[in-house]
């Protein structure tokens, strides 16, 4: 749930209030997307007003619509503006199932706050929140103050209002990394699974002399790409880390006992099965990281590359 306050106040020159005529006027608020909004109020030197929406078929018989959505309010009432200069209002919008909230800064003094339960998000546009504790441990609660000073269109305009998004702030809800997000990262990951499983064992037959048929490395891949199979199909009626553990533990087995009888040795299995779980591992661990996944990811695959240059560095190639 996001909660939307804008404050505005609309500054009049004393010329121009007497010729305003105010039970003529509305308010109306632009919006990209307003099934989202679940409540609003808006209320005008202190008076609320309630909202209706409108749908607008066309630009030309509005020239001042800035999309096809709109909310409005009715028309306002008279207003004495002998003794009033300064006429502010504050729109108070409820929104929900938003993947971002802007706003354009349209008014002289524009302010606007957006509190909400999301740990997940980031600021964008032009302008960003000024409050330094707007990031909390349980959402965040960012406030934005505007001058007219500080952006780079006018305040009023004759014919027809530009379009002014390019200029709007606010806040981008990201979401979380979900099962079907980690099953796909793994997958990326099954290239770099199936190399380093292929040179493991391309080591052993090179340092221990023990010939693998190319068929056999076929069945070695095949039963690396199961991995990816389980996984997807057993995390839609599971958690991911159930899914993740069924599916490498099954293959890890399988191919451990399959690499048993191909090279008729007990040590070079049992190192097969540790290498596997190890990297499986450290697959899931990068997965699971959102900020540092590149770092950690980076650093992994050097350990692994000095590993293989090591056990490698004294295989006679000529010979081999």
């Amino acid at each position: 749930m996001k909660k939307l306050f804008p404050q505005q106040i609309l500054r009049l020159s004393p010329q121009v209030l007497p010729n305003i005529i105010w039970d003529k006027v509305k308010l109306i608020i632009q919006s990209s997307n307003v099934k989202g909004v679940y409540g609003a109020e808006v209320s005008f030197l202190n008076k609320n007003y309630p909202i209706t929406s409108k749908y607008n078929k066309s630009k030309i018989d509005n020239p001042l619509q800035l999309s096809l959505h709109a909310l409005e309010t009715k028309h306002l009432d008279k207003i004495d503006t002998s003794n009033i200069s300064n006429m502010s209002f504050n729109i108070d919008l409820k929104i929900k199932g938003s993947e971002q909230i802007r706003f354009v800064p349209v008014g002289k003094t524009t302010e606007a706050q957006i509190t909400s339960n999301w740990k997940t998000a980031n600021f964008i546009g032009e302008f960003l929140p000024y409050n330094d504790n707007k990031i909390k441990e349980n959402g965040f609660d960012a406030k934005w103050k505007i001058l007219e000073i500080n952006r780079p269109f006018s305040q009023e305009y004759n014919n027809s209002i530009p379009d002014l998004t390019e200029f709007a702030s606010g806040v981008n809800f990201m979401i979380p990394v979900d099962e079907y997000q980690k099953s796909e990262r793994s997958a990326k990951y099954g290239f770099l699974v199936i190399a380093l499983t292929f040179l493991i064992f391309f080591l052993i037959q090179t340092l221990s002399k023990i010939d693998i048929h190319p068929f056999q490395y076929l069945m070695i891949g095949l039963a690396l790409t199961m991995f990816y199979t389980l996984l997807v199909s057993i995390s839609e009626h599971s958690n991911f880390l159930k899914a993740y553990l069924i599916a490498g533990i099954s293959v890890i087995v399988l191919i451990t006992l399959y690499s048993k009888s191909i090279l008729k040795t007990f040590k070079f299995p049992v190192f097969i099965g540790l290498s596997l779980t190890a990297l499986y591992t450290f697959i899931y661990v990068i997965i699971q990281l959102e900020n540092y996944a590149l770092i950690v990811g980076s650093i992994g695959l050097f350990l692994i590359l000095a590993i293989v240059m090591y056990v490698s560095r004294k295989i006679d190639w000529n010979n081999g």
